[in-house]
C-alpha cells in the first residue's frame, strides 16, 4: 500500500473543493443591541467536524522555565533543553513561563487587538485583507473551509525592514490619529517575541543534538519573514456546531499567547485536548510546525491543532512566526540522515509548500513525502501518521 491521496474532511471537504470564504461587511456576532444571537446556517459545520470535547476540558501540556536561560545556569540550561526535546517528540507543542516578555507588554498588545477587533465592521474592513497579494490585513479567520469559521483575524507578514512602516500603515487605517497606542503596542511585543523566537530554536537544535547548527541557522538569518497575528473568537451560542479555527498545523515555529479564556486544542495519540490557558501567568505555547518535521527527519512532530468556541466569554490570542522567503530550499538536516533513519521528506521550497496549502490542503502536504519508500507510508500519510490508529469520529468519517 502506498502513500494515501485524498485528506480526512478535517483537512478538505470530502465531495468538493473547499468554499472560498472571504469578508463581510457584517457577521453574526456583530447584532445590534436587543437583537438575538443566532447560528446562520453558513457557520454550521458537517456533524462528523462539529467538536466533541469542550473549551475547557483541560489538560496540561507540559510547562517549560526559561529562567535559567536567561541568568546562564548550565545546569538548568541543559535540563531545559531535555525537557524541550521531550515535549516535542511526545507532544509538538508545550508551554513556557519566564519567556521574557514583560506581562505590561503582553497586556498592552492584547489591549491593541481587543481594541482592533472591537472597532465597528465598515472601520475594521479598511484594513481588509488582500487575498491576491499578501494576505495581510483583517478578514476572515480562513478562507478555505467546508463552512465558515466563528472567528476574525488581523494579520501581517513582513521583513524587519518593512515591520514599522506597515504597522504604522494598519494603525493610520484603523484609528487615524489615534493610532500611536497600537502602533507602540504590537511593534513592542514584536521585539519582545523576536527574542524568544531564537532562544526556542537555540534550544530545538540543542535538543536534536545536531553538532555543525550552521543548516538550522541558515532558516534563521537573512531576510526572514515575520508573521504577526490574532484571533478574535466571539461567544458563540451553540459551540458544538461551529469551529473557531479550522484543523491545522502551522508552517514553522508558532509562539502563541492564548490568553485566559480556553479553546486551542491539539490532537495526540489520536485524541483532541483542550490546553490549559494557565489564567493570569503569562504563558507563551509553543507550536512545532511543518518545516521543523522535515528537517528533523520526523523526530520532532508538527503538532496538529485547531480553536472551538464558548457561550460566556470572548478569547482573542496573538502568535507570531517567522519563515525564510518563499524561494527558500527546505530539507532534512543530513547529520539526522543515517542508515538507521533513512530520509523521510523530499526536499520542497516555500512556495511550493505553500501552494498546496492553498489548495485546500491544510495539514502536513503529502508532496512532503518521498524517498523512505512503501514501507515507512504504510504507516503515515498526508495527514500525518497519528491518523492511523484514531478512532475519532470526525477522522474516521472523513476517510471514508
Amino acid at each position: 500500500m502506498g502513500l494515501e491521496t485524498e485528506f480526512p474532511s478535517e483537512f478538505q471537504t470530502p465531495a468538493a473543493p473547499p468554499t472560498v470564504y472571504v469578508d463581510e461587511k457584517e457577521q453574526p456576532w456583530d447584532v445590534k443591541q436587543g437583537g438575538e444571537l443566532k447560528v446562520p446556517e453558513s457557520f454550521v459545520w458537517p456533524d462528523a467536524m462539529q467538536p466533541k470535547v469542550a473549551f475547557n476540558e483541560y489538560v496540561d501540556v507540559p510547562l517549560i522555565d526559561l529562567a535559567p536561560c536567561h541568568t546562564g545556569d548550565e545546569i538548568g540550561i541543559q535540563k531545559v533543553v531535555k525537557e524541550v526535546d521531550a515535549a516535542c517528540r511526545e507532544w509538538g507543542a508545550f508551554q513556557v513561563i519566564n519567556h521574557g516578555i514583560p506581562d505590561d507588554v503582553v497586556l498592552r498588545a492584547r489591549e491593541a487587538m481587543k481594541r482592533v477587533f472591537h472597532l465597528p465592521p465598515e472601520i475594521k474592513l479598511k484594513a481588509q485583507r488582500d487575498y491576491i497579494k499578501n494576505y495581510n490585513g483583517f478578514g476572515a479567520g480562513s478562507m478555505l473551509c467546508p463552512s465558515k469559521q466563528w472567528s476574525e483575524a488581523f494579520q501581517f507578514l513582513m521583513t524587519d525592514e518593512a515591520a514599522p512602516a506597515v504597522i504604522d500603515d494598519y494603525g493610520e487605517r484603523l484609528f487615524g490619529d489615534d493610532k500611536e497606542f497600537f502602533c507602540n503596542a504590537i511593534k513592542e511585543y514584536l521585539i519582545g517575541n523576536d527574542k524568544v523566537r531564537l532562544l526556542i530554536w537555540d534550544l530545538v537544535i540543542k535538543g536534536l543534538k545536531v553538532k555543525n547548527d550552521s543548516f538550522f541557522k541558515k532558516y534563521l538569518s537573512g531576510s526572514v519573514n515575520k508573521g504577526f497575528r490574532s484571533n478574535y473568537y466571539p461567544p458563540c451560542p451553540d459551540p458544538s456546531k461551529v469551529v473557531g479555527l479550522v484543523v491545522h498545523t502551522d508552517s514553522t515555529l508558532g509562539l502563541v499567547q492564548l490568553g485566559d479564556v480556553g479553546g486551542y486544542q491539539l490532537m495526540k495519540d489520536g485524541v483532541w485536548m483542550s490546553v490549559n490557558p494557565r489564567k493570569g501567568e503569562n504563558t507563551l505555547c509553543i507550536n512545532i510546525g511543518d518545516y521543523i518535521e522535515v528537517m528533523s527527519n520526523n523526530q520532532y512532530k508538527s503538532v496538529i491543532h485547531r480553536v472551538v468556541t464558548n457561550t460566556e466569554e470572548e478569547r482573542i490570542s496573538i502568535d507570531c512566526v517567522a519563515q525564510p522567503p518563499w524561494d527558500f530550499p527546505l530539507s532534512t538536516c543530513p547529520e539526522l540522515i543515517d542508515e538507521d533513519h533513512p530520509q523521510i521528506y523530499k526536499p520542497i521550497i516555500g512556495k511550493e509548500y505553500q501552494a498546496v496549502k492553498l489548495e485546500g490542503h491544510v495539514c502536513r502536504p503529502q508532496k512532503f513525502f518521498t524517498v523512505a519508500g512503501d514501507a515507512h507510508l504504510e504507516l503515515r500519510h498526508a495527514a500525518g501518521n497519528v491518523f492511523s490508529s484514531t478512532s475519532d469520529p470526525s477522522v474516521v468519517a472523513a476517510r471514508a
